[in-house]
Parts: structure tokens; sequence; C-alpha cells
């Protein structure tokens, strides 16, 4: 889009074709479309496709400019301007949408890690209970007065917290 190759109402491949052109999860492409949709990039047409909106952010050829500087540049260079735009696709990709679930997948390990007697936790299947022992890659989690179930680790969502304890960390988020 910004290369000037897909110019506004051009259609973009469909989330199934760009998944296997990428070697991406459908599901993470879907999410970008959306993403480039909330920004007003695209535009999505139930039953038509996704398709490149007008100038993005209504900003005046600006960004059109440098992209068609990058495109002489990489020209000039002996490089494909499309080449170089899946790369930075790819990018752009792995700051969005990659980095983060690894930092994500990354919490959730240590949490597992650390988990201990006395943790409240809520299960994949959406069971709340406290921690009565880890064995292995066992969980025991009593769910009420001597009732106990033993659960897999990976199985383990992450802690439970109560509207109330989750209220302060979105406001602090939200400042931060």
């Amino acid at each position: 889009m910004a290369a000037g190759e897909l110019g506004p109402g051009a259609r973009l491949p469909s989330v199934r074709e760009m998944a296997a052109a990428t070697g991406v999860n459908a599901n993470t492409v879907r999410a970008v479309y959306a993403r480039l949709e909330a920004e007003g990039l695209v535009a999505t047409e139930h039953g038509r496709g996704t398709f490149v909106a007008g100038e993005p952010g209504g900003s005046d050829g600006q960004l059109s400019a440098i992209a068609q500087r990058a495109a002489e540049e990489a020209r000039a260079a002996g490089l494909d301007p499309r080449a170089v735009a899946a790369a930075l696709f790819f990018v752009i990709f792995y700051f969005i949408v990659m980095r983060p679930q690894a930092r994500q997948q990354n919490v959730h390990k240590t949490f597992l890690e650390k988990l201990g007697k006395g943790d409240e936790v809520v299960t994949s299947g959406g069971v709340v209970g406290k921690v009565d022992r880890v064995a292995g890659d066992l969980v025991f989690v009593e769910v009420a007065n001597n009732v106990k179930l033993r659960v897999l680790k990976a199985q383990i969502q992450g802690p439970y917290k109560t509207a109330a304890e989750e209220k302060p960390a979105e406001e602090a988020a939200k400042k931060g």
C-alpha cells in the first residue's frame, strides 16, 4: 500500500491466501487485517473481500512520496520493490504480532514455574480454585472444601483475578 503497488480500491489477498503465502496462522493474519481496518488503512466488505482505503490517516501525500522514493531506491539498487515491501511487511508483522505473543508466552511460562500452594488459578476449562500441591506436570486444585481436581499444569490458564482486582490493573496500564 505505502509503496504505491496497491492503490486505493485495490483488493488484498484473502486471509487464507495471505496465510499460505507468508506461512503464518490464518487467525494471525485476520488479526493484522482487523488492526489495519481499525486504523483506516483497509476496508472489508462482507462477501467481496478486503480493499485498500484512501490515503492513510488523511496525510497529504507524504507517506506516498516516501514510499515512492523507497521504491525508486530499491530499483536503483537492483532490488524488486515488492520483495522490499514483503520484507517490510514481515518486520512490521513481527513487532505487532509475534513479539508481543512471545512475551506473553514467557510470562505464562514463568507463572507456571512459580506455581505453588495457595495460588488461586483458573484452568482452560474455566474452573477456579486454589492450588493444593504441585507434583511434576500435575497440579492438585481445590475447588471446594475437600474437593480436589487433578489438572495438567499445561491446562492452567493463569492466576484468577476478581473484577475488583482487574480494574486497578487496567487503570494503571492506561496511565502508564
